[in-house]
């Protein structure tokens, strides 16, 4: 004997693919909003990091004149400043002896600035360069021609490779 198909048999198994599919998908959205719900307020200050960052991989192109000396003449001399270039929304130049990439913070109103000096060995032949960005110090054994700069960022809020943290 066949066993009877119809809305009585449907009834007498409850977990079938018909009626758990829509409680799995309900169940997923709600997982979801709740971490988006919990993570939303880290959202602005990760966008501006992540603005940073943007700044921190460009300023190496703009530091190659100095590099460029550095190998030719095994000294760290300081380079005149230069025109700033418009680059995504970010100025690059050359100032106070090093590169400086400069931009309006998220809010429009204050104008973030960020340097990439270069570093020497203070013993030997000088020719081999470390590039420090922001607030980092100058490491022991080191000598950086020009001071950290990192004018309107906090140091919480500079990329790890930038602050002194």
């Amino acid at each position: 004997m066949k066993p009877p198909h119809g809305p009585a048999t449907r009834a007498a198994q409850p977990w079938s693919w018909a009626r758990v599919v829509p409680l799995d998908t309900a169940l997923a959205c709600a997982i979801v909003l709740v971490c988006v719900a919990l993570c939303v307020q880290s959202i602005p200050p990760l966008l501006g990091k992540l603005k940073l960052i943007e700044a921190v991989s460009n300023l190496p192109s703009h530091n190659g004149s100095q590099a460029e000396a550095l190998a030719l003449t095994g000294r760290l001399d300081t380079l005149g400043p230069t025109e700033p270039q418009l680059v995504a929304g970010w100025r690059y130049g050359r100032q106070e002896g090093q590169a400086v990439a400069t931009g309006p913070s998220r809010d429009g109103e204050t104008e973030l600035s960020l340097g990439m000096r270069l570093a020497v060995v203070e013993q030997g032949l000088g020719w081999h360069s470390l590039p420090l960005c922001g607030l980092r110090e100058t490491p022991a054994g080191w000598n950086a021609h020009a001071q950290p700069l990192a004018r309107g960022i906090p140091d919480q809020q500079l990329p790890y490779v930038c602050s002194n943290r």
